[in-house]
């Protein structure tokens, strides 16, 4: 008898993912799946960028 190999279960070597919400005028969203289209990436790549973006030009100076 032949028993199939259970694949292991991948590693997380990231943070897992959550839920991050919040509101933007629909024009930004257009141009957020625009920019993400012409880019090949998906409108979540291009949030998680902006954000790490922004947290590194405004990071303070005596974290918590």
């Amino acid at each position: 008898m032949i028993s199939a190999a259970t694949p292991a279960a991948p590693q997380q070597t990231e943070d897992p993912l959550v839920q991050f919400g919040g509101r933007i005028p629909a024009s930004l969203r257009r141009r957020v799946k625009v920019v993400a289209a012409y880019e090949g990436i998906d409108g979540q790549t291009i949030l998680r960028r902006a954000l790490e973006e922004y947290i590194e030009r405004h990071k303070p100076t005596n974290p918590l």
